[in-house]
């Protein structure tokens, strides 16, 4: 199986990377649907769930709460940093914020989550700045870090700073600059990545600058700066992976009024140690279905599921592939146990009143509505 796996996860690289046409994907599928075939049959979403809780219980965490929001606030941007084994990078992290050049009035929280190691000596260094609070708990992860950081905002903005990446200088000036001037809900910027040693290479940048639309948005909490009014009942749903996904479900559809700036605000420190390298056979992979139920249920409670139907259901079936790449390498059986709780939240939330109108996700759909797991293969390889 995992020679399989491996051979048809090469070559849909090599395809996407050389942009190769449909049809030159199609070996990877093939090999995977003769090949790697599920073991297990379930005759209910009830025993998919209860296969996927056997090998990693649902945390079961929400993404609501309630945040105090001071009004008038005294700062323009509060930077949240979560702190948690980065002692390489935490003072070029702070610095990148303290040696900004701007008008406007920030104030960093770090959040030292329990960090064994010098972190919590660094962030004592810097105390005596009175730009800076630092917040000591014990081990929440990333979710409950950022969660401290923003249970009480005293600014109109918030932006979210990993303590291994670094604001490009200016960063502040920039995205507060668009914000004030559209009025706008959520700036975003570009980015680039960084190496480990500081050496900068790819990234993003934005197509256009001003006003936009949702879709043009990515789902990185980070270069961006993001009206405090927006967080005031949400945060990151606690003891997940991929708690980044409250983009995407929740902050995203509830913006009325999104901006984009060309700039180059973020460099994101590319570092091999992170999740997305060293985990790929972790059964905490199933997550990313667990999460995605629990924010649609988040989404429906808070109105941002009726904010924007469109854009959260083209978001939907794109991020049901996701769910599915993040937990390919646990096995076939997996894979179609969280293909039907798809098929399951699809009918709760989306069979009525909702129409595919991207056409690499049509077949998606289909899939979806028709519970099909051989369609619902082949688009992940073929249509992305």
């Amino acid at each position: 199986m995992n020679v399989l796996l491996s051979l048809s996860s090469f070559w849909s690289r090599v395809c996407n990377r050389l942009h190769l046409g449909k049809w030159s994907k199609y070996p990877s599928y093939w090999m995977v649907r003769v090949g790697v075939k599920p073991k297990v049959n379930f005759d209910s979403v009830q025993e998919a769930d209860t296969f996927l809780q056997s090998l990693h219980p649902d945390p079961a965490s929400s993404a609501l709460c309630h945040n105090k929001v001071i009004s008038p606030a005294e700062y323009d941007l509060q930077v949240v940093i979560p702190v948690y084994k980065v002692e390489q990078f935490l003072d070029a992290c702070l610095q990148s914020v303290l040696e900004q050049k701007t008008k406007y009035k920030f104030h960093i929280v770090a959040v030292d989550d329990g960090s064994p190691d010098k972190c919590g000596e660094i962030l004592t260094k810097y105390e005596a700045d009175n730009r800076l609070s630092v917040i000591r708990q014990q081990n929440r992860g990333l979710s409950g870090a950022r969660n401290s950081g923003m249970s009480i905002i005293n600014a109109r903005y918030v932006t979210f700073l990993d303590s291994d990446d670094m604001l490009a200088q200016g960063a502040i000036e920039k995205l507060l600059d668009a914000a004030y001037k559209h009025n706008a809900d959520i700036v975003e910027g570009s980015y680039k990545r960084r190496t480990v040693r500081g050496k900068l290479w790819g990234g993003e940048t934005a197509l256009y600058e001003g006003i936009s639309s949702r879709k043009s948005l990515t789902g990185y909490p980070w270069m961006k700066v993001i009206k405090a009014e927006l967080l005031k009942n949400i945060h990151f749903p606690e003891r997940y992976w991929y708690e980044d996904t409250i983009m995407g479900m929740l902050i995203i559809p509830l913006a009325k009024r999104v901006a984009l700036i060309k700039d180059n605000v973020y460099y994101y420190t590319y570092n091999k140690d992170s999740i997305s390298f060293v985990a790929a056979k972790n059964p905490k992979n199933i997550d990313g279905i667990y999460i995605t139920r629990s924010l649609l249920s988040d989404a429906k409670q808070c109105g941002a599921l009726e904010a924007a139907p469109d854009y959260q259901y083209h978001h939907y079936l794109q991020q049901i592939r996701n769910n599915r790449c993040r937990s390919l390498w646990l096995g076939p059986d997996i894979e179609l146990a969280m293909f039907i709780i798809s098929c399951d939240l699809w009918s709760e939330y989306f069979s009525s009143g909702y129409v595919c109108s991207k056409p690499n996700l049509k077949n998606m759909e289909l899939a979806l509505k028709n519970r099909d797991f051989n369609l619902f293969r082949k688009t992940c390889y073929i249509d992305f």
